[in-house]
């Protein structure tokens, strides 16, 4: 049963030195931007951008003090799975989101351990989600990761085949296949997540965000949105406003 006793998300830029020792407790470290260099078990690690770092209760943990960057870090015992020690690309649209409601838990509530753990739970078991689609089918994992790297970018069905090796239709049965999704409305899926987080942050305006998770047309965005969601864009903000 995990059971949570540290949460922080540092944003401001500066990660302190660790020094070498050995850790009686599991941590989920994930980069958000910039990068973090480890050392667990005289092993150098670099975790950069949507990397994520797994260390298990028992193993020699360091870390070097690193500018520029933000992370978020969990701390917790009860693991029972076994995840590789650096985690590439596994920060996507739905992790980034849960990040977000954790730091919303722990501004507002004094208390708010038993919501975060909550929110640890999901984002572990999408980890292990992520972590069994790379095992089970390497074109799958292939496919998500060239989206999920460049999901804010013109994506088209060529250039994605192009990159993974193989021909656009032999891409999409076999995607479909296994997802039972088609790509673009796996790509789709994943944007409008991304775009949901964005609003939560309540930084940027609906075209705006439109815009910054690649689709071109605020219209296509809004029917797609609301396609996916039961409700438009707009309708989404004044729930998240209404909180």
């Amino acid at each position: 049963m995990i059971e949570l006793f540290f949460y922080r998300h540092n944003k401001k830029g500066y990660a302190q030195e660790i020094p070498l020792a050995e850790i009686n407790f599991f941590e989920l470290t994930l980069v958000l931007k910039g990068k973090l260099e480890y050392e667990i078990n005289n092993k150098k690690y670099i975790i950069e951008e949507n990397d994520g770092i797994f260390i298990k209760s028992g193993e020699l943990r360091k870390r070097k003090n690193t500018e520029g960057v933000d992370y978020v870090s969990f701390n917790f015992h009860g693991f029972e799975g076994d995840f590789p020690t650096h985690l590439q690309k596994i920060v996507n649209s739905p992790i980034k989101l849960l990040t977000s409601v954790c730091d919303e838990i722990h501004e507002k509530i004094y208390d708010g351990d038993s919501e975060i753990t909550l929110a640890l739970k999901l984002i572990l078991e999408l980890i292990n989600n992520y972590l069994s689609v790379s095992r089970e089918n390497p074109l799958i994992f292939a496919i998500k990761q060239y989206i999920h790297t460049n999901l804010t970018q013109k994506i088209n069905i060529n250039e994605l085949s192009s990159n993974v090796g193989y021909s656009p239709n032999y891409c999409s049965t076999i995607f479909k296949k296994y997802t039972k999704l088609t790509i673009i409305d796996y790509l789709n899926a994943e944007r409008i997540e991304e775009s949901k987080r964005l609003i939560n942050e309540n930084i940027l305006s609906l075209s705006q965000i439109a815009f910054s998770v690649g689709f071109e047309d605020y219209n296509y965005f809004s029917r797609t949105f609301k396609k996916i969601n039961g409700y438009t864009p707009t309708e989404y903000k004044k729930l998240v406003n209404a909180k």
